[in-house]
């Protein structure tokens, strides 16, 4: 198994923990459902499909695989590919929040950002064949 897909179903188990702690553990199930999401991404580029180009390594990464990820999801499920782009929008506003906004992260947030990272990671894993 590819180490980034090792990462990314752990940060996807550490996710589901985390949303079960209260206080502390809200705003972290946020951040690990959101990377859990991205590393699989990183993962299907460079293991299962080529990417258009080499991927970036900057400021700029996140878009160009979150914009790519679309389009190739695109040529295999249109309607998941239109779910992908909304949920992964919702989830990438929701890590903002926790990430860098001086404000509380409750159990609803955590459950919701749990809740869309485990149909998008479930969703690109049907859709490229992955386990």
């Amino acid at each position: 198994m590819a180490h980034l897909l090792t990462k990314s179903y752990g940060n996807l188990q550490v996710a589901e923990v985390l949303v079960k702690i209260d206080d502390f553990g809200h705003a972290s199930s946020i951040h690990c459902g959101y990377y859990a999401c991205f590393q699989l991404i990183i993962h299907i580029f460079k293991n299962v499909i080529n990417p258009p180009k080499e991927i970036p390594i900057d400021k700029s990464m996140h878009s160009f695989a979150l914009k790519h990820m679309f389009v190739e999801l695109g040529k295999i499920d249109r309607n998941f590919a239109g779910i992908f782009n909304d949920d992964f929008g919702a989830l990438k506003d929701l890590r903002i929040d926790s990430d860098y906004k001086d404000m509380p992260i409750d159990k609803p947030k955590a459950e919701k950002a749990y809740t869309i990272a485990k149909k998008l990671y479930s969703g690109m894993e049907t859709a490229f064949s992955i386990r």
